[in-house]
């Protein structure tokens, strides 16, 4: 830690005891100014000098004190831990800059550094003033190229008195995670014939697919109203029945194969990164149909190959896509 500057640890209140928090105060500054003035006061015993010299330490110790305060008050917050994106789309992190001081902070400059390698992507500044006791919020948005899981890497909030006689810098690292997916291509598992049937529940895996209508036959007492073909019904003159053709509710599993030896060397990494994308279009198609889907790769995951059982509800399509942003 440089001289002249305050120990985060020792500062209360705002992050100083988390990892990733850097403080710095110009405390040796206020010596150097009011060495001159002191030495004025002591040395020059003329009233009008004086005067002027217990003004100046006056002024001097006012602002110092101001500057601290809203050091110690502002306060960075991320409203979401982890933020989650596709490949290419605007990803959203929204920051909430708080005083808790009672002094108003007049032009506070926050600087949000990014991981995009876009340009005029990489660092977001705003320039805002919040009263005291006050917060203020604002959103950054951020173009990812490229997949994976990263941390937010720098938000740096600068401020000082009101005369800017006394700087200082509040720098946090890791504030949030940013989970970027790889990107999807819409429409591989679009049916040929008839409409989706949506997410159906039932408590034995065989049941009738709503979507494929296999006979037609005579309207009997006790049949599901919701079963009557009306078209049929028209023609005939009396109500008739559709019979639904069976189906079965089977998970879906995907193999991911990403071995580099399996790929040409021509444009290897453009080939794997689409097999990723067409990986991770089927497990989002499946996941919004609600069906159960698992995924079993030779990539590596966290030094392991990922063998991820399938589950209901959207479980493992969310954790299949985070497992694929990292592969």
């Amino acid at each position: 830690m440089r001289r002249g500057t305050i120990d985060p640890r020792r500062r209360p209140g705002v992050r100083g005891s988390e990892p990733g928090f850097e403080g710095s105060f110009p405390t040796f500054r206020l010596f150097w100014y009011l060495v001159p003035v002191v030495f004025l006061f002591l040395f020059f015993p003329f009233r009008a000098l004086q005067w002027v010299s217990i003004l100046g330490i006056l002024f001097l110790l006012s602002a110092c004190a101001v500057s601290y305060l809203l050091y110690r008050g502002v306060v960075v917050r991320a409203q979401a831990p982890v933020v989650y994106s596709y490949r290419g789309d605007e990803l959203l992190v929204e920051l909430s800059v708080a005083n808790d001081s009672p002094l108003p902070a007049v032009n506070l400059g926050v600087t949000v550094f990014t991981p995009s390698e876009i340009p005029g992507q990489q660092k977001m500044q705003r320039l805002l003033t919040i009263g005291g006791h006050a917060s203020e919020r604002f959103t950054v948005g951020i173009r990812m190229s490229r997949r994976g899981e990263f941390a937010l890497p720098l938000v740096l909030v600068e401020g000082s008195d009101p005369f800017s006689i006394f700087p200082w810098k509040i720098s946090l690292r890791a504030l949030c995670r940013i989970v970027v997916y790889p990107s999807i291509h819409h429409g591989l598992l679009r049916p040929r014939r008839g409409v989706p049937g949506g997410a159906i529940r039932v408590a034995d895996r065989m049941y009738e697919d709503v979507n494929r209508i296999g006979s037609i036959r005579d309207y009997m007492p006790g049949d599901d109203i919701r079963r009557i073909h009306w078209k049929a019904s028209a023609k005939s003159g009396r109500l008739r029945t559709a019979q639904l053709l069976p189906a079965m509710d089977a998970p879906a599993v995907v193999l991911l194969d990403i071995d580099s030896s399996a790929y040409p060397t021509r444009f290897r990494y453009d080939r794997i990164e689409r097999v990723v994308e067409v990986a991770a279009s089927l497990v989002h198609a499946l996941g919004r149909m609600d069906q159960r889907v698992g995924m079993v790769s030779n990539g590596l995951d966290g030094g392991g190959h990922p063998i991820i059982p399938p589950a209901g509800h959207g479980e493992s399509a969310a954790l299949v896509l985070r497992v694929l942003a990292r592969i």
